[in-house]
């Protein structure tokens, strides 16, 4: 039990992009990225897939410093009566952005562009676009970003449509799939809730259903972990609602998960706290105009983390 523990811990660590975290985690395992295919794509596009060929690819089609910051998940599933197949590529959102539909452009030219040198086929892709936060998505195409371009150029512009599954309006989308895909919406939609509490019950009754599979224990610390680090709920809350629901599943673990993480909380808010402080100071920095490089040097911090701050 402890080496769950332990992995678990490895797997879901505390970090600043819990949202990403959590959805690589689930959806990077071919069964669940199955699972939520299965459930959520348009039934023409199934109807002509042969989805026991889901394979999920390595994305080294991206130039190094964008391999961990800015891509998600790359598939690939043959069709039914061909092997050639199509590429399905996975872009998780938690904010809305308007030069999202650019970075998925970006992609699958790159993608096209590693085929092409390896003198392979070219294949469609389909951009999936995952996406949860308090206010609904804003479907725009690739036109959009040409704002003030007179409508006589626009046909020159290339326009694609991609899948949006947005999970923010519980009316809009229904969550559906197996135990470990539901709860990974239930909980990223808590985190995007000013009520996240309301939506703890329904987690809860998910959670329990862990206990009937062979990773449940996993899957339960890393939902626990997920909630401490990414909504408002408070421990108390947690604990009390596990006790009023009897909550068996895991007992053991969730008291001493709850009580681990709430020491590293207290840790990491010490840790958060200087690393603010050199943020600030990054800002302030740049602002007066001294160089990247020296930046980085005076503060510490990568070159990716003030990309993530939006410094860079």
């Amino acid at each position: 039990m402890q080496d769950k523990q332990d992995d678990s811990q490895n797997e879901f660590p505390d970090i600043h992009r819990p949202h990403d975290k959590l959805f690589k985690l689930v959806f990077r395992e071919k069964e669940h990225l199955a699972d939520f295919m299965r459930n959520h794509l348009p039934l023409e596009i199934l109807d002509v897939l042969n989805m026991d060929t889901l394979e999920i690819l390595p994305v080294t089609f991206l130039e190094e410093e964008f391999s961990e910051n800015y891509t998600d998940i790359l598939a690939h599933v043959q069709f039914q009566e061909d092997t050639l197949g199509v590429y399905f590529l996975f872009e998780h959102k938690s904010d809305q952005d308007d030069w999202a539909v650019w970075q998925l452009l970006n992609y699958m030219v790159r993608q096209w562009k590693k085929d092409l040198n390896k003198k392979k086929e070219l294949r469609p892709i389909i951009p999936v676009l995952f996406r949860h936060g308090e206010t609904a998505w804003e479907y725009r195409p690739f036109s959009s970003l040409f704002q003030k371009t007179p409508e006589i150029f626009l046909e020159f512009i290339p326009n694609f449509r991609y899948i949006l599954h947005d999970i923010s309006d519980p009316d809009r989308e229904e969550l559906k799939g197996g135990t470990v895909v539901r709860l990974a919406q239930l909980l990223m939609r808590a985190a995007s809730s000013a009520e996240p509490e309301r939506i703890f019950p329904e987690i809860l009754e998910t959670m329990r259903l862990l206990g009937g599979l062979d990773s449940g224990m996993r899957w339960l610390e890393i939902s626990l972990r997920y909630l401490l680090a990414a909504t408002d709920i408070r421990y108390e809350f947690i604990i009390s609602e596990f006790k009023e629901r009897k909550f068996s599943f895991g007992e053991g673990l969730i008291m001493s998960t709850m009580e681990k993480l709430l020491e590293q909380g207290r840790e990491q808010g010490i840790e958060q706290g200087i690393e603010q402080a050199k943020l600030e100071d990054a800002r302030r920095m740049l602002e007066k105009g001294l160089s990247l490089d020296d930046v980085l040097e005076i503060t510490g911090l990568s070159r990716e983390r003030l990309a993530e701050a939006r410094l860079i």
